[in-house]
C-alpha cells in the first residue's frame, strides 16, 4: 500500500492554517461557490460579500479595455439556435495573463426544470507578454475544460487575435476552432451516454455525434415539462448533422461589453459577477484554467499557484494508491477507515467531507465521510473484477465536499474479495450500484446509509431483494407523519429485486418505481451490476436517468422474518445520529411543533416495535406518564398517522421534553378505522371489525448520544381488539 503524503502530519498543518484561511478572501469565496452550488443564495451571497470586502474587484484602466476587446472571442452558433444571448461579461486576471469571456443564454434545452433563469457558459484566453497575441486557448465544456490547439491559436492569428468559439445547439457546449480532433472522456453522467462509449477518451466529434443522434431522435429532456412547453422549447433538433454543426451565425459580444460595460478585475469571477453584474442567479462554474503553475502563467517568476486558479490538480488530492492481484474472477470490496476533521453531518457548510474512487484509473464511486471526526469504518462494493493486477486510488474531492471540510484521515483501507465458493457470492454479483439523485448532488441530503437484503427460496427459484436506508426523503411523508407511523424519519426503501434460477441466471428482475410502482427492470449493468437512478424526493428509483455521483455500500445480508425493517437501525445505531444531525441541519426539530415538516427532539420520543395483524381497521398506542394524568398518543390525533398495515412495524409517542423512561406508568393500544368510513356498510362492518397485536418487541428512549437505550419490560400475549377498544398492555414495571 501506497499512502501519497502523511495524513497526521497534514491534518495538523491544516489545522494549524485554519484560522487564518477563514479570514481570507479565498476561504470566503469558497464557501459561497460551495453555497452557490447547493442554491443556498442568501449564504453564497454573504460570502461573496466578505470575500469581496477583502479582496474588492477594481473597474478597468483603458489598457485593460484594449485587452478585453483584443482578445474576445467570435461566437458563433447553429442556423437554428433558439436561445439568445442574454448577458456577456469580462473578469481580466489582477496578476496572471489570463482573461474569463462568460456568456449567459437564456436558458438550457436539457434543464427546463432548474430555475436557472440563464445558462452560464464561458472561455478564457492566456494572452503574451507583449499582450498582442493570444499563447493559448480553453472552453467550458459540460463540466470540463477544452484546451485549443494550434487549430484555434492560427484562426486567432487569421482574424486579428480574436479566437473563434462554436456553441452546441440548445445546450451551448462552447468548443474552439478545430473541436473535431480533440479527445475528452464521455462519463455516465452525461445525458447521451448510450449514444457513445464512456469511460475512455473519445474525439469530440464522436461525442457530438451522439448529442446530435439524442436530440434528434429522442430529443431534449423532460419534453412535456410545463415550463418548456409554456416557453415554446423545441423537443427535438430538426435538421440534419451537417445543420447541427454548421456554426455559421456570428453572435457579437463586443456589442454586449458596450452596451453593459459588465467588465471588472478581480481573483474571484464568481463573486464579481454575483455582487457586481447580474440581478438574476446563475451556476458558477470553474474560475480559472491551468494547464502548469509555473511562471509562464504570471508576470511575475513565481512556481506558486496563482492565486484564485481552482484547477483539477487543486479539486482533488490523492490520498491512497494500492495495487491488488485478481487470482479468480471474484466481487471486491474495500473496507476504508477513515476520520475527516471538522466536518459535521449537522451543521451546514461542514456536512462531509468526499472520497472518490478509482479502480484502473476509472471512477468507481463517491464515499461520503458522514461520521465526521468520528474513526468510521465505510464499507462499500468495488464491483467484479477479472484475473490480473488492478489499481486502486482514493483521492480527497474538495470540489464534493463541505466547504469547510478541510482534510480526510484514512486510518485503515483493507481489500477484500468474495469468489463464487462463498454462499455471499451470489447476492454481492447482482447487488445495484445506486445513482444520486440530481437534486441532493451538493446538498448533503437523502444519501444511502446502508444497504441489506433479503434471500428467499421458493421451489426452483431464489428470490433477493435489496433495501436502502437513506438519511431522510426530501418529498412524500411529512416529517411527523414518519415518525407516527414508521418511527424514524430516515427513508428506507426496497430497490432491486432479482428472482434466479438453481444456476443462478436471473429470470426475474424488478425495481421500485415511482409512485412505488414495479417495475421490470430494462437498464444498464455494469459487470452483472444494475445501474438504478435515485429519481423521485421521495427516493424512488429508475432503471435510467443521469447523475454524477453514485453510491455502492456492501450489501449486508438480514432476516426480517420476525422483526421490523427498523430493527437494522438498532443493529447499527450509529443511524439514528445522522437522522437527528439532518433534521437539526433542515430546521425540522421543534419543541413548539405540532406536525407538518418539523417534530420535537428525537429523544424525547418513546420508540414501540410490534406485530399486528388488521383489517380495515388501525392501532395507535398512548403513553400515561407517573403524577401525570394526560395521555400522549402516537397519532397526534389524526386518522393517516395511525397504524393501518399488518405485520411488524414500528412507532413513536411523543413526550414532554426530560422525559425518562423510568417515568412511563402506562402503555395502552387501541383499535380505530382505518381511513374514514362513511356509508352504511362500512359502518356496519365495524361493529365486527378487530384490531390483532400479537407482540410488542421493544419500547425503548434514545440515549443523550441519539442511540437506543434500554427496552421497557412489555411482553403481551396475543390480543384480540375490537373497534373502539382500548387495551393496557404496560403498567409501571408490571407485564399484562
Amino acid at each position: 500500500m501506497v499512502f501519497v503524503g502523511a495524513p497526521g502530519s497534514a491534518v495538523a498543518q491544516n489545522r494549524a492554517q485554519t484560522q487564518r484561511l477563514e479570514e481570507s478572501a479565498e476561504f470566503h469565496h469558497q464557501a459561497g461557490v460551495a453555497y452557490h452550488l447547493r442554491r443556498c443564495l442568501d449564504d453564497a451571497s454573504r460570502e461573496y460579500t466578505r470575500a469581496l470586502e477583502l479582496d474588492p474587484p477594481r473597474d478597468l484602466i483603458d489598457e485593460e479595455w484594449q485587452l478585453a476587446r483584443r482578445f474576445a472571442p467570435r461566437i458563433y452558433v447553429t442556423a437554428s439556435e433558439f436561445f439568445p444571448l442574454k448577458d456577456f461579461a469580462v473578469i481580466l486576471h489582477p496578476t496572471a495573463r489570463l482573461i474569463a469571456y462568460h456568456f449567459f443564454w437564456e436558458d438550457d434545452i436539457d434543464f427546463p426544470e432548474d430555475n436557472d433563469p440563464c445558462d452560464h457558459e464561458l472561455m478564457w484566453v492566456r494572452y503574451s507578454p507583449d499582450r498582442m497575441s493570444i499563447e493559448k486557448i480553453w472552453t467550458y465544456f459540460h463540466g470540463r475544460l477544452l484546451a485549443g490547439g494550434e487549430a484555434a491559436l492560427a484562426d486567432a492569428r487569421r482574424n486579428r487575435m480574436r479566437p473563434r468559439v462554436n456553441v452546441q445547439w440548445g445546450k451551448h457546449g462552447s468548443m474552439p476552432e478545430g473541436w473535431e480532433e480533440l479527445k475528452i472522456i464521455a462519463d455516465r453522467g452525461d445525458a447521451e451516454n448510450k449514444y457513445y462509449p464512456v469511460d475512455q477518451p473519445i474525439s469530440l466529434k464522436v461525442y457530438n455525434e451522439g448529442t446530435f443522434r439524442k436530440l434528434s431522435e429522442e430529443g431534449r429532456r423532460l419534453p412535456n415539462h410545463p415550463l418548456g412547453r409554456r416557453a415554446g422549447w423545441p423537443k427535438k433538433f430538426l435538421g440534419n448533422w451537417g445543420d447541427f454543426t454548421n456554426f455559421s451565425r456570428m453572435i457579437e459580444p463586443l456589442d454586449w461589453l458596450e452596451k453593459n460595460k459588465m467588465a471588472a478585475v478581480s481573483f474571484w469571477n464568481s463573486a464579481t459577477i454575483n455582487q457586481h453584474f447580474l440581478r438574476y442567479n446563475f451556476r458558477p462554474k470553474t474560475e480559472w484554467p491551468v494547464d502548469d503553475f509555473k511562471s509562464n502563467n504570471s508576470d511575475e517568476k513565481s512556481a506558486t499557484p496563482i492565486r484564485g486558479i481552482l484547477s483539477v490538480k487543486e479539486s482533488a488530492q490523492s490520498l491512497l494508491e494500492k495495487k491488488f492481484r485478481v487470482e479468480t474472477p471474484a466481487e471486491w470490496l474495500l473496507d476504508l477507515t477513515a476520520i475527516a476533521p471538522h466536518t459535521s453531518w449537522g451543521e451546514a457548510g461542514s456536512e462531509a467531507a468526499v472520497a472518490t474512487v478509482f479502480v484502473d484509473g476509472r471512477y468507481n464511486q463517491d464515499i461520503f465521510l458522514f461520521a465526521g471526526e468520528r474513526a468510521f469504518p465505510y464499507q462499500v462494493l468495488l464491483g467484479h473484477f477479472q484475473p490480473g493486477e488492478h489499481t486502486l486510488r482514493v483521492d480527497f474531492n474538495r470540489k464534493r465536499s463541505a466547504s469547510k471540510a478541510t482534510a480526510i484521515e484514512i486510518q485503515d483501507a483493507k481489500v477484500s474479495w468474495v469468489d463464487r465458493t462463498s454462499p455471499e457470492y451470489q447476492a454481492l454479483s447482482l447487488a445495484p450500484i445506486v445513482y444520486a439523485r440530481p437534486n441532493t448532488i451538493g446538498r448533503f441530503s437523502d444519501i444511502p446509509l446502508l444497504m441489506w437484503y433479503e434471500t428467499e427460496r421458493t421451489g426452483p427459484l431464489t428470490t433477493i431483494r435489496y433495501s436502502v436506508i437513506f438519511t431522510n426523503e426530501d418529498g412524500g411523508t411529512q416529517t411527523s407523519a414518519l415518525m407516527a407511523r414508521w418511527g424514524r424519519t430516515t427513508d428506507i426503501e426496497w430497490v432491486y429485486e432479482v428472482q434466479i434460477d438453481a444456476q443462478g441466471k436471473v429470470q426475474v428482475a424488478t425495481f421500485q418505481g415511482v409512485e412505488h410502482k414495479t417495475q421490470n427492470f430494462k437498464g444498464k449493468e455494469e459487470n452483472g451490476h444494475p445501474a438504478l437512478y435515485v429519481v423521485s424526493d421521495n427516493n424512488n428509483v429508475s432503471d435510467h436517468g443521469e447523475s454524477e455521483i453514485r453510491f455502492a455500500p456492501r450489501p449486508i445480508p438480514f432476516d426480517l422474518s420476525h422483526s421490523s425493517r427498523e430493527e437494522i437501525m438498532d443493529r447499527h445505531p450509529w443511524i439514528y445520529q445522522l437522522m437527528a444531525a439532518e433534521l437539526q441541519r433542515e430546521g425540522k426539530i421543534s419543541e413548539a411543533s405540532r406536525g407538518g415538516n418539523q417534530m420535537a427532539d428525537p429523544r424525547h420520543y418513546l420508540y414501540l416495535d410490534a406485530e399486528s395483524e388488521l383489517s380495515g381497521t388501525a392501532l395507535s398506542f398512548a403513553v400515561k406518564l407517573k403524577d401525570n394524568p394526560k395521555w400522549y398518543e402516537s397519532d397526534l390525533g389524526i386518522n393517516y398517522y395511525k397504524i393501518d398495515r399488518s405485520g411488524y412495524f414500528r412507532t413513536t409517542v411523543r413526550l414532554p421534553a426530560g422525559t425518562r423512561l423510568d417515568q412511563i406508568e402506562r402503555i395502552s393500544v387501541r383499535c380505530d378505522a382505518a381511513g374514514n368510513p362513511r356509508s352504511g356498510e362500512e359502518i356496519k362492518r365495524l361493529s365486527r371489525a378487530e384490531c390483532g397485536l400479537n407482540t410488542v418487541n421493544k419500547a425503548f428512549m434514545l440515549d443523550t448520544s441519539f442511540q437506543p437505550g434500554p427496552s421497557l419490560p412489555v411482553h403481551i400475549t396475543p390480543l384480540k381488539l375490537r373497534f373502539g377498544e382500548a387495551i393496557e398492555v404496560y403498567y409501571g414495571r408490571g407485564a399484562r
